[in-house]
């Protein structure tokens, strides 16, 4: 018979992925004041704090949160838990994200080589003021990558950031020199 007898060969290569991120987290201080005589005297123009401190309630600070795919694959519902933001409105380039009552803030996806970019305004109280930031005299700030869909090969450790900032208190004390 011209019956042509076929041969299928195949060679299976290993694929590896490697799910990896990092995270990076910065505040920039802006003071609540607007430009008057006193103001620029006292150096509170209601701009950007160049000592990135909070020195009255009222004072705003932006925190922004990068998270960078640095694997070799897509990630998705990448979850980021900042108990900051916490009611808050967080946006995630121009998209807002709502942050449940325990900060978790998610993702939906991160392609290879890209980042992700987190922001919010937190506005400083005068408990904040009053209470020293909780004793320690900051504002502290922390964020976590806690999931994904896929398993991370980073350290556990690598994947938590803070920036905490420097609160200021200044107590004025008046005495008379009244004559006797």
């Amino acid at each position: 018979s011209n019956d042509a007898a076929s041969l299928t060969v195949s060679a299976d290569v290993a694929l590896i992925t490697t799910p990896e991120l990092s995270i990076t987290k910065s505040a920039l201080v802006t003071d609540n004041t607007s430009a008057d005589e006193s103001d620029i005297a006292n150096d509170n123009s209601g701009v950007a704090d160049d000592e990135g401190s909070v020195d009255s309630a009222g004072d705003t600070v932006l925190y922004t949160i990068t998270v960078a795919n640095t694997g070799n694959t897509t990630l998705t519902n990448v979850v980021v838990s900042d108990t900051m933001a916490t009611g808050l409105s967080v946006y995630l380039d121009n998209m807002l994200l709502t942050a449940n009552s325990d900060g978790i803030l998610v993702i939906p996806s991160i392609a290879v080589g890209s980042s992700a970019v987190l922001t919010y305004t937190y506005t400083a109280t005068q408990d904040d003021i009053n209470n020293q930031g909780g004793g320690d005299g900051d504002l502290d700030n922390t964020a976590s990558i806690t999931d994904s869909d896929q398993t991370l090969s980073n350290d556990a450790a690598s994947l938590t950031v803070s920036a905490d900032v420097a609160l200021i208190t200044t107590c004025l004390l008046y005495t008379s020199d009244a004559a006797d």
